[in-house]
């Protein structure tokens, strides 16, 4: 006997998408659950997704919302505890490290433009976009067409930009051993303490042509005040420069100012607060009409704040109704002005260069 089943509309909103399928069995009744952490959104993101049923084991044939059919099956686990085992539906991790190959490399080529910059998350325009080039490889592994490596201690979920010759990155690492990320679908809720080891809180300059360290700093050492789920870092945000000073943000600790040379010329402190199972922060910050701008959305007092960019001093900093969130700032030039956007949880907001609410959806 078989059916047919979907996922009513208050399910689908909820989860982002919608489910049509044919199920075969002894009984016509089985409900696929709302995964039971809020932190894994959609079929498709995971490997187990909790389910109800009365027999032994059905053959499932889903198709989600993009049109990609997946097949698995439901087996009976004793007492209650049962689970959808596709064969297919893991989705594979972003190509993070590919990506930023792709950005360096025809920067490596030939000499380096203002237009080769890439001085924030997502480049120049965040958008991601380059320019194609017939001179870039297609097919490449670790060591083949490769230009040059280069050890980083730590880890850092934030991308390295670059300005001219130079490439600039962050990272944490631990006096303690390096606890590798955990690989596939994780639903713990993170740690409830911090780590009782001595971390570096760490940026590195290097060379562009050929990954050789120019320079680094230690921006901070101590005992991490916040503990870290093991999927995230405590430098997960892409540092930004305007071409004439870096800045790095380590979201639960402070936004730190160089010039191009390593030279500290000024510090930001920042409160740290309490995220959704320990993620922390991870919002890159941006540059505009000489500020730079950062957003700290957390479970217990979110904001928005712009700091001068030559001395660091608050030009505005606004409150923000929203819980942890890791969107970062978008500015957007258009005929009208430009709006800082920035996406959240309850709304999707807009403000202006001075702080001011432009809209809100």
């Amino acid at each position: 006997m078989s059916s047919t089943f979907s996922s009513d509309a208050a399910e689908a909103y909820r989860n982002g998408w919608t489910v049509t399928g044919t199920v075969a069995g002894t009984e016509q009744a089985i409900e696929v659950l709302t995964p039971a952490d809020r932190s894994v959104d959609g079929l498709g993101r995971g490997e187990q997704w909790p389910t109800r049923i009365v027999v032994s084991k059905w053959e499932i044939a889903l198709q989600s919302h993009l049109g990609t059919r997946r097949h698995g099956t439901v087996t009976r686990l004793p007492p209650v505890a049962n689970q959808l085992e596709p064969e297919t539906l893991t989705m594979p991790a972003p190509r993070v490290t590919l990506l930023l190959a792709c950005l360096l490399i025809p920067m490596m080529f030939g000499s380096v433009t203002a237009q080769e910059n890439w001085p924030r998350f997502r480049g120049v325009d965040a958008n991601s976009a380059v320019a194609d080039d017939p001179r870039l490889p297609d097919t490449w592994n670790k060591t083949t067409n490769v230009k040059w490596k280069a050890e980083i201690p730590g880890s850092g979920w934030g991308s390295p930009i670059v300005w001219g010759d130079r490439v600039f990155v962050s990272s944490v690492h631990s006096d303690a051993d390096y606890e590798k990320p955990k690989a596939g679908l994780y639903l713990g809720r993170g740690r409830p303490v911090p780590p009782d080891t001595i971390h570096h809180w760490m940026v590195y300059c290097l060379s562009l042509k050929t990954g050789k360290l120019i320079w680094k700093h230690e921006t901070h050492s101590g005992k991490p005040k916040m503990p870290r789920h093991p999927k995230s870092s405590y430098a997960a945000e892409t540092p930004t420069t305007d071409g004439k000073r870096l800045y790095v943000l380590f979201g639960d600790l402070g936004l730190y100012c160089y010039d191009l040379g390593g030279k500290l010329l000024w510090t930001h402190a920042i409160a740290p607060r309490k995220t959704q199972f320990g993620y922390g922060a991870a919002a890159s910050p941006v540059v505009e009409g000489g500020q730079v701008i950062y957003v700290y959305d957390n479970h217990e007092s979110s904001y928005i704040e712009a700091l001068d960019g030559a001395t660091g001093k608050s030009r505005w900093k606004v409150k923000r109704d929203e819980k942890s969130t890791w969107a970062t700032p978008f500015v957007w030039n258009h005929a009208g002005g430009t709006e800082i956007v920035v996406a959240g949880r309850k709304e999707n907001r807009a403000y202006s260069p001075d702080g001011d609410l432009s809209v809100a959806f």
